[in-house]
């Protein structure tokens, strides 16, 4: 679905014929923009980001997180469900409780 979406969707209002947000009909449009690479500017940004504080704090509580969630997984809800004689129905479901409480937790983490 990405390379469609990439093809189909509009980067700028003027790509489909629209004014910017807050420009009036009497200004005139400005110039064209030149396409950027996408790629050039995601590791643009990543080298720009990774030079800040804020940008290593968040990595590394990311990946703490991910690393532990998945050591959960492999090591203690596999044996559980073993244990309690669980179906892999029931197990999915374990984990895409953790799944959605991981969701909430991680959206209300940024808002706080």
């Amino acid at each position: 679905m990405i390379p469609l979406v990439a093809w189909l969707l509009p980067e700028r209002p003027g790509d489909v014929k629209l004014r910017p947000v807050g420009e009036t009909a009497t200004q005139p449009t400005g110039p064209a923009v030149a396409p950027k690479n996408p790629i050039k500017v995601a590791f643009g940004t990543l080298a720009m980001a990774s030079k800040t504080r804020d940008f290593w704090l968040l990595f590394f509580s990311f990946f703490v997180c991910g690393a532990s969630t998945n050591g959960y997984v492999d090591t203690h809800l596999i044996a559980m469900c073993s244990d309690y004689d669980l179906t892999q129905v029931q197990g999915a479901t374990l984990l895409a409780t953790m799944g959605i409480f991981d969701l909430f937790g991680t959206t209300l983490s940024g808002a706080v």
